[in-house]
């Protein structure tokens, strides 16, 4: 559900930019900055949205005596970044400055029949560094938002492997 939910986020942002800034393709990916070996994992030019860190809601409690499945919610900070660089960073501004336009003006959403609520996390500037060191990434302008209240139900998983082990293999 977590893949389903930033999926489609990227899918409505990328929507944003194309009519903002009239654009013919995709610019945000949901991916990692780094791969395993340290080197750039997306190109330049480019948006990335990548999450940083998967809380559990510790205040939306599953009551055990109803007909729901068991469920646990979850908050997701989500990192977007880009990857302009040199002549072209001015250009990776504005694209940051269009994803807080955009979450200022979609901070609830319905996906997946989730109720998602989006709002700024900030982090001070000793956070900051310690993040973009754990990533292996050297600082960008960037902005983190948490994603709250994705819902995982029990058994979510398990069909997500059934239906995967129907595909043939080659």
């Amino acid at each position: 559900m977590i893949y389903e939910v930033l999926s489609e986020i990227k899918d409505r942002l990328n929507q944003h930019f194309r009519l903002r800034f009239g654009l013919p393709e995709d610019k945000l990916f949901l991916s990692g900055l780094v791969d395993a070996g340290g080197a750039a994992a997306i190109d330049n030019d480019l948006v990335v949205m990548m999450p940083i860190n998967i809380q559990e809601e510790k205040h939306v409690y599953n009551r055990r005596n109803t007909n729901e499945p068991p469920f646990i919610s979850l908050n997701v900070l989500v990192l977007i970044t880009t990857t302009f660089s040199g002549k072209n960073a001015a250009e990776g501004l504005k694209f940051l400055t269009e994803t807080v336009s955009f979450f200022m003006q979609n901070n609830a959403m319905d996906i997946e029949g989730n109720r998602i609520a989006i709002e700024y996390y900030n982090l001070d500037l000793q956070l900051q560094n310690n993040l973009w060191a754990s990533l292996g990434a050297k600082y960008a302008p960037s902005v983190i938002y948490r994603i709250s209240l994705i819902r995982i139900e029990e058994g979510m998983a398990s069909l997500d492997i059934n239906l995967a082990s129907n595909f043939p293999t080659t």
